[in-house]
């Protein structure tokens, strides 16, 4: 994720800002028409981010500040009705966003974004707060940042811990659970789309790791065991050929 600062005002603000990003493990740093350049003060607030500001891209355009990224979001403090349907929480542009190659943009800290800088972002963050909305530029770069870095890591965390079954293997799985529905006669020709759909909406809903889904198949293996001991308890259905 890229971080662009428009026309920040104080270099302070923009080492502050090169601190949170290292946090949560950002280096790419783009500063926008920058109205001071880089001071001592800047490195002072940076502390062991220095290697940040070190690497940052001043640059006079926003095509050279968007330069490779697929995805610009925009932080605004002001809803405008055109955007409504764009504009996500950080939480909700880090759940979406997060696979994308992304750029998120800051305005000055006296008054944010211009429209103009608002109409080249594809959608827009805004941070849920009290009626006082300001925010230090850095504390908005840290929100964004962080939102980001745990979308990330819970993301790995499932697929590592987890090994989430496969398309195929749900596909696969699904066969199965119909044949066994209509076998012990929970469902039928009639019925069968709607007791589909359903238990797909429940089981893709739940991300079933390999290992649960074997548990399930187990499962419904018995059940045909036990239908298959009394079948005078099993109104069975054979589906339609």
């Amino acid at each position: 994720m890229r971080i662009i600062l428009v026309e920040s005002q104080e270099p302070g603000n923009i080492g502050s800002a090169a601190r949170v990003m290292k946090n949560f493990g950002l280096s790419d740093l783009v500063l926008l028409r920058p109205k001071k350049k880089l001071n001592q003060q800047a490195y002072d607030f940076a502390t062991h981010a220095k290697d940040v500001l070190l690497g940052a891209k001043r640059v006079e355009t926003f095509e050279e500040a968007a330069k490779d990224i697929k995805i610009v979001l925009a932080t605004t403090a002001r809803l405008r009705t055109s955007d409504a349907y764009d504009i996500y929480s950080p939480r909700e542009a880090a759940k979406k966003f997060r696979r994308e190659d992304i750029a998120v943009m800051f305005g000055p800290e006296s008054s944010g974004l211009k429209n103009s800088d608002l109409d080249r972002a594809q959608a827009f963050i805004k941070i849920p707060t009290s009626e006082f909305s300001s925010l230090n530029l850095a504390q908005a770069v840290n929100l964004i940042s962080y939102e980001f870095f745990t979308s990330q890591v819970d993301e790995g965390n499932i697929e590592q811990d987890l090994e989430l079954a496969s398309r195929d293997e749900l596909e696969h799985f699904y066969a199965h659970f119909m044949e066994s529905m209509y076998y012990i006669g929970y469902t039928d020709d009639e019925r069968a789309r709607l007791t589909e759909h359903m238990y797909r909406r429940i089981y893709d809903r739940a991300r079933l790791s390999k290992k649960e889904l074997i548990g399930i198949y187990g499962f419904f293996r018995q059940i045909r065991w036990a239908a298959d001991q009394d079948p005078s308890k099993f109104p069975i259905h054979k589906k339609s050929q």
